[in-house]
């Protein structure tokens, strides 16, 4: 489990928000996805989704078309914790946007450039380069919703820079991608929408257009609207949502209150 305390922790020069610049594999470097990936002392949370993903106009499942669930499906994300063993870092995926791949492990090698990381995989298959947006300047918030040991919701906040997790009701069915259950005539379309919801968004929790603001999310429609954080500073106390868990807090309890205080003190 994540809360081992045993189990090592990744480098301190890791934490914090970061985007990806390029993947490269053999002699092909590729930069057409958008990659966000916050990472607080121990979990984490990265979501992906391609620059070219066609426009969906729906403001909810409700109205989004066959050709917008086929776009949704297109997405990826993942959500966890990490462990490191020197330079060698593992990503463990405790919630998945795409189907599980049997005996598939996240683990590459990490090496600080600068302000820049690069990632390589241990077989040599692809470089990845990295830009750190924020280091969160050692302020870290990682809070979990668990059930029967699943992890249903997660949020994970280095200093401005935050990610929100919430999974889908039901675990996905055995499938090679999200695509091939979406795009499945057999399949009804309450069925594939219940493979779409959820939800993996990233933001600012201050300094955007508004506080908590979603700047990408695998739910479109939730992009520019406004998280509401599942925790509270009241009376100097952090209280949490029903269900709800602090794993990590190396914030002031004062600048928690002015990050749950998504009115702005108005």
């Amino acid at each position: 489990m994540h809360d081992d305390p045993a189990a090592p922790e990744v480098p301190e020069w890791l934490h914090g928000s970061w985007r990806r610049a390029w993947i490269r594999r053999g002699a092909t470097r590729a930069s057409d996805v958008a990659v966000h990936y916050v990472q607080t002392p121990r979990m984490f949370a990265d979501l992906r989704v391609l620059d070219a993903r066609p426009r969906v106009g729906a403001t909810s499942f409700a109205d989004a078309t066959d050709a917008d669930l086929s776009a949704l499906a297109e997405q990826w994300g993942f959500a966890g914790f990490a462990t490191a063993d020197g330079d060698v870092v593992t990503w463990h995926h405790e919630l998945d946007f795409q189907p599980d791949e049997p005996g598939e492990v996240d683990v590459g090698r990490v090496e600080r450039v600068g302000n820049a990381m690069l990632e390589h995989a241990l077989d040599g298959a692809y470089t990845e380069l990295w830009w750190r947006v924020a280091s969160g300047d050692g302020r870290y918030f990682a809070a979990e919703r668990r059930a029967g040991g699943r992890l249903e919701g997660l949020l994970v906040v280095a200093g401005d820079a935050f990610m929100y997790v919430r999974d889908r009701a039901v675990p996905l069915p055995e499938a090679k991608s999200l695509r091939e259950l979406v795009d499945d005539p057999n399949r009804g379309r309450a069925a594939k929408i219940s493979y779409l919801d959820c939800e993996i968004s990233a933001g600012r929790a201050r300094g955007g257009a508004r506080p908590w603001a979603i700047e990408r999310s695998t739910l479109p429609w939730r992009e520019g609207c406004a998280l509401d954080p599942p925790f509270s500073v009241r009376a100097g106390a952090l209280t949490m949502r029903e269900g709800w868990v602090a794993v990590t807090s190396t914030f002031a309890l004062e600048d928690l209150a002015l990050l749950s205080d998504v009115d702005g003190g108005n």
